[in-house]
């Protein structure tokens, strides 16, 4: 479990932020943008369709791996996982085209 629930963990918090600053380094250079060219622009809307697209990967991510970080924690912390949880990784993790369990 060591060997998933960790790693999993540091990449959905590396995920997080790098996507966070990602979405400010947009939102920022969108309002640059708009304040040069004034409403004649419309880098806005593309900008907020960039930044639902990055979201989406997120969430798609997060549903995916999701599952498997709960599997790991309730592992560490007590020794019987329920088996419902278990077919759900299995469903989840599968979705993504790769079997790690």
């Amino acid at each position: 479990m060591w060997f998933t629930t960790v790693p999993i963990l540091l990449i959905f918090s590396t995920n997080a932020v790098l996507y966070f600053l990602t979405w400010l380094r947009i939102r920022q250079e969108t309002e640059i943008i708009m304040q040069s060219l004034g409403n004649q622009c419309t880098s806005r809307k593309a900008s907020i369709r960039a930044a639902q697209t990055m979201l989406l990967f997120v969430v798609a991510f997060f549903i995916q791996w999701g599952a498997l970080s709960l599997f790991g924690l309730w592992n560490i912390i007590t020794a019987k996982v329920p088996q419902p949880l278990y077919f759900i990784v299995v469903i989840l993790s599968n979705i993504g085209g790769k079997q790690y369990i």
